[in-house]
C-alpha cells in the first residue's frame, strides 16, 4: 500500500498520490495527488451588511457602490 499511494513530490514525502494513466514528458507517470489544506490560498471578500437586500428598493445605493465581488492578485492563482 505505501509503495502504491505514498510517493515522495519535491521537497514532501509521504504524499497521497496515485497514477493517473499519463506519461510526464520525461517518461514517468503522472501523479494524482490529494491537496492539503495549506495549499490553498486564502481569499479575502468585502463584508455585506446583514440587513442589506438588494430586492428592497432601500439598499439600492448601498448596492450600486457594492460593485460585486473585489478580486485580488491572489484570488487569481485559483
Amino acid at each position: 500500500m505505501k509503495k502504491k499511494y505514498f510517493h515522495a513530490l519535491g521537497s514532501r514525502f509521504w504524499v497521497f498520490a496515485c497514477d493517473n494513466g499519463k506519461e510526464n514528458w520525461r517518461g514517468k507517470p503522472e501523479l494524482m495527488r490529494l491537496v492539503k489544506a495549506q495549499d490553498i490560498k486564502i481569499r479575502r471578500h468585502v463584508k455585506v451588511k446583514a440587513d442589506a437586500n438588494p430586492y428592497d428598493p432601500q439598499w439600492k445605493n448601498y448596492f450600486a457602490g457594492y460593485g460585486g465581488p473585489v478580486v485580488t492578485g491572489s484570488d487569481q492563482d485559483l
